[in-house]
C-alpha cells in the first residue's frame, strides 16, 4: 500500500513537472519567435547610411553637389529621371514630345501630391523652372542655361523652349526638382515639400543626421524601406564604426582600410566602382579679386606657369600616396563619359621640364602659392604640396570644410584650389557649360567656373556642341573641346574617384553609375 501511494505521488510530480516544462518551453519558444520576428523586421523597415556627404541647405535647387543630389533626390522629383544605366525614364512627366528643335512639350502625370497634400499642377512645374531661371546664383541654373521660355498648355502640359537646339535637355531637366508654387528659399532651406518616395522627419544639424520616412501616399510603387537615416560628414573610420556597430547598414567611402576591415565578413558585401567625379587643380584667372596668394593678378594667364605645375605632378605617385582607391585621368571627364577623348595620353611627369618652364615664366628661384583644399581631399593636397616643392613651387595649404571652401572659391579668395567635379548627366557638355564657359550669369553659363577662365574660341565650341543632334558628330565636337582644354591646361586633372560601397548582405542593391544611393532602389533579399 505504501509503495502504491509512493508511486502515485511520483506520477503526480512527474505530471506537474512535465506540464510546467511544456508551458515554459512554449513560452520561451514564443518569446524567441517574437524576438526574432522583431529583429528580422527591424532591418527591413529601417536602415542607416554612413556617408561622407555635407549638407548646408535642404533647398533642392540651390546646390548641384553630389551630397545635395544624393539626399534630396529622396524627397523631390523632376519631370524625367536617369535610370541606373543613365537612360531617360518618365517621372512627373508621363510622356513628352519634341515638335521642333527648340520646343519640348511635357504631359504631366495626374494625381501626384506634394508631401503637404497639395496636388501637383502645371503651375508648380512652371514655377519650379522659372525660379531657377530667375536665380542665376542657384547652382542648378547651369542645367537650364539654354531655356528661354516655360509655360502651361492647358491643365496637364508644359512647354519649354530653348535658345538653341539642346541634344541633352532631358538629361539636364532630370536635375531640376519640382517644388510647389510659391515655395521660398527661407522655407526650403530647412524644410521640404516634394513629391518623392520619402519625407523628412527631421534634420539634426548638430549631429549631422537627416532622418527620412516613407511617403505612404506616394504615387509610384511603394518603396521597401520605411525609415532611413543619413549619418553625414563622416570620415571613413567614423562611417565604418557606424557600419560595424549595426547603426548603419550602408557605407560609402574610399578608404582601402574600410574594405579590408570587412573583407572576410559574410555579413557584408563590398563593391568598388569608378565614379564620374574627377579631382583637379584649379587656377585663379580673375582680373579683380582679393590678392590672397601673393602673386600679381592675372599671373595664371601665363600658360608657361600652368604647364610647369602640370609637368611637376606625378599622378601615379599621387595615387599611391592615398589611403583611398583612385585611377589616373587624362582629361576633365573619366572614360565612361560621353565626349571623352581616348587619344589623350596620361599627363607626363617631367620635373626638369617643369623647372625650365617655371624659369621661362619669370620664376627662376621658384614662387610661393596658397592652395585651398577641401578637407575630404587633404591627403591629395599634402602630396601635391610635396611634389610641387621639388620643382620650386612652395605651397601653403589651407584645409576647409565644404561649407567654408565654396564661399571662398566663389569670391575668388584663392590662388589655386583642389576640388572635384563630375558630369552626373553622363555627358561632357554638363561640365563644359558650367565649369569652362566664360562666366555669364545672365545666360546661366559658367556658374561653377570659379577661376573665371575665359576663351571665346572655347565658348563658341561649347555652344556649338550643344546644338549638334547627330550623336557621332557631337561626340567628335566634344572630343575636340577636350583636346583644347588639355592644350590650354585650364585645369590640372589629377585622378578619378573610385568609391567603395559596403552594405549588409541581407539587402539587395547595386551601385549606380552616378554614385547616388537612392533608398527606393534598396530591397531585402
Amino acid at each position: 500500500m505504501k509503495v502504491l501511494l509512493k508511486n502515485e505521488k511520483r506520477k503526480r510530480f512527474y505530471y506537474r513537472f512535465t506540464k510546467f516544462y511544456l508551458c515554459l518551453s512554449v513560452f520561451l519558444c514564443g518569446f524567441v519567435f517574437f524576438s526574432c520576428a522583431q529583429n528580422s523586421e527591424s532591418p527591413r523597415n529601417a536602415i542607416g547610411l554612413a556617408v561622407p556627404y555635407e549638407i548646408d541647405t535642404l533647398d533642392p535647387q540651390a546646390k548641384s553637389k553630389l551630397s545635395s543630389f544624393a539626399v534630396l533626390s529622396n524627397f523631390y522629383e523632376p519631370l524625367v529621371i536617369l535610370a541606373r544605366d543613365m537612360s531617360i525614364e518618365p517621372c512627373l512627366a508621363e510622356s513628352w514630345e519634341n515638335p521642333d528643335l527648340l520646343t519640348w512639350v511635357f504631359h504631366l502625370r495626374k494625381s501626384v501630391r506634394f508631401h503637404s497634400g497639395k496636388t501637383m499642377t502645371v503651375e508648380d512645374v512652371v514655377y519650379s523652372v522659372q525660379r531657377v531661371l530667375k536665380h542665376s546664383e542657384f547652382e542648378t541654373a547651369a542645367y537650364v542655361s539654354n531655356v528661354t521660355e516655360v509655360g502651361a498648355i492647358g491643365e496637364d502640359s508644359v512647354r519649354i523652349r530653348t535658345r538653341h537646339p539642346t541634344a541633352i535637355l532631358l538629361n539636364k531637366l532630370s536635375f531640376i526638382p519640382i517644388i510647389p508654387k510659391g515655395s521660398t528659399s527661407e522655407f526650403l532651406s530647412h524644410n521640404e515639400d516634394g513629391t518623392g518616395a520619402y519625407r523628412l522627419k527631421f534634420w539634426d544639424q548638430q549631429k549631422n543626421e537627416i532622418v527620412l520616412t516613407r511617403n505612404e501616399n506616394y504615387w509610384n510603387k511603394m518603396p521597401f524601406i520605411k525609415d532611413a537615416v543619413f549619418y553625414l560628414a563622416l570620415d571613413d573610420q567614423q562611417a565604418l564604426q557606424k557600419l560595424l556597430s549595426g547603426e548603419a547598414q550602408f557605407f560609402l567611402g574610399t578608404s582601402r582600410k574600410s574594405e579590408a576591415a570587412v573583407k572576410n565578413n559574410p555579413r557584408f558585401l563590398v563593391e568598388r566602382k569608378d565614379s564620374f567625379y574627377v579631382k583637379y587643380l584649379g587656377f585663379n584667372f580673375q582680373n579683380e579679386s582679393p590678392n590672397s596668394c601673393g602673386l600679381p593678378l592675372n599671373r595664371f594667364h601665363d600658360l608657361l606657369l600652368r604647364e610647369a605645375i602640370h609637368y611637376g605632378i606625378d599622378r601615379f605617385r599621387l595615387i599611391s600616396s592615398l589611403s583611398s582607391y583612385a585611377f589616373p585621368v587624362t582629361q576633365a571627364v573619366p572614360p565612361f563619359t560621353f565626349g571623352f577623348d581616348p587619344s589623350l595620353p596620361v599627363p607626363e611627369y617631367n620635373p626638369e621640364k617643369a623647372r625650365r618652364l617655371l624659369s621661362d615664366a619669370g620664376y627662376p628661384d621658384g614662387l610661393e602659392v596658397t592652395l585651398l583644399v577641401r578637407k575630404v581631399m587633404e591627403q591629395a593636397g599634402v602630396s601635391v604640396k610635396e611634389q610641387l616643392g621639388k620643382i620650386g613651387v612652395r605651397v601653403h595649404i589651407t584645409d576647409l570644410s565644404d561649407s567654408e571652401f565654396f564661399p571662398e572659391v566663389r569670391q575668388g579668395r584663392f590662388c589655386m584650389f583642389l576640388s572635384r567635379f563630375g558630369s552626373p548627366t553622363g555627358d561632357a557638355s554638363d561640365i563644359l557649360e558650367s565649369a569652362f564657359h566664360t562666366y555669364e550669369p545672365a545666360e546661366y553659363l559658367g556658374q561653377l567656373n570659379y577661376g573665371r577662365y575665359s576663351n571665346p574660341v572655347l565658348d563658341k565650341a561649347i555652344v556649338e556642341s550643344c546644338e549638334i543632334q547627330q550623336l557621332e558628330r557631337r561626340k567628335e565636337k566634344l572630343q575636340e573641346i577636350m583636346r583644347l582644354l588639355s592644350k590650354e591646361t585650364v585645369w590640372v586633372p589629377l585622378y578619378g574617384d573610385q568609391d567603395i560601397y559596403i552594405h549588409d548582405s541581407s539587402f539587395s542593391w547595386k551601385p549606380r553609375m552616378d554614385s547616388l544611393i537612392k533608398i527606393w532602389e534598396i530591397s531585402h533579399k
